[in-house]
């Protein structure tokens, strides 16, 4: 098995960006060339609380892209939205991601507007920008979307090896098992046009056959959530991973269905 695709989310729930290699930080996937720039670092929030595509769909449509200083907001119909990763003023925003609170660094109006404006809404939603120290002690495991897709990922779509893995090498970074990853309803829109199906697939098809009631109870899985193996808690970067990196499964668990209970 290789890796296929390796892509990072700046923007939580928007698009991905696919990269050659990433920095593995204890933050999530970064950009070698800028650590600074790193997984799911910026959010939208409506009142303070997250958004994501379960409640606005069309931030399937908002690309970002890496520019020298921060990123560029492309979306339809829109003017392209150039985000410094030092916003001015710096105004901190007390953010919840569900129950958990986190201070941010909210964007100005000019930013606000933008959000507005491509979601046809009148209600304040802002854009705020983490920084580190903001993370520390945060990993974040409930990912919606991959990081990395291996090789016959989109065609063995009924392939459950990966559920049993506890401890992976992907090149030269060791990965260990954190959780199996539960699916909601953001797979059910379409990346293309921002529109979620009215017969809720594939997340219907999923709760058909990957249900596992005893731990996870009525939760679709599809994927597993991963941390970087170390015991050394002060390291920030872990190592690199590249498209076309092997990999190589350490520990497996192969009655993982069978088991009841973790």
């Amino acid at each position: 098995m290789h890796v296929q695709e390796l892509l990072i989310y700046p923007v939580k729930s928007c698009a991905g960006i696919k990269v050659q290699e990433a920095l593995v930080t204890k933050y999530g996937l970064a950009l070698p060339s800028n650590p600074r720039i790193f997984d799911r670092r910026w959010m939208i929030v409506k009142d303070g609380r997250h958004q994501s595509q379960r409640f606005l769909s069309r931030m399937a449509l908002i690309q970002p892209s890496f520019v020298k200083d921060g990123l560029c907001l492309q979306a339809p119909n829109m003017p392209d939205l150039h985000i410094s990763i030092n916003p001015l003023p710096k105004e901190l925003m007390q953010c919840y991601f569900w129950d958990d609170p986190v201070l941010g660094l909210r964007y100005d109006d000019n930013v606000s507007h933008w959000l507005r404006t491509f979601f046809e809404m009148e209600d304040k939603l802002d854009l705020v920008v983490f920084d580190d120290q903001k993370f520390e002690g945060r990993l974040c495991k409930n990912c919606e979307v991959p990081n990395i897709a291996r090789d016959g990922d989109v065609v063995a779509y009924h392939d459950m090896s990966p559920d049993c893995w506890r401890e992976i090498e992907v090149g030269e970074v060791k990965l260990t098992w954190i959780t199996a990853c539960i699916r909601c309803l953001v797979p059910t829109v379409d990346p293309e046009s921002g529109i979620k199906d009215p017969s809720q697939e594939p997340w219907k098809t999923l709760r058909s056959y990957r249900l596992k009631p005893d731990t996870y109870r009525d939760k679709a899985l599809f994927g597993i959530d991963l941390a970087p193996t170390d015991a050394d808690k002060t390291r920030n970067v872990f190592g690199t991973i590249r498209v076309g990196d092997p990999i190589r499964v350490i520990k497996d668990e192969p009655n993982f269905w069978e088991k009841k209970g973790l």
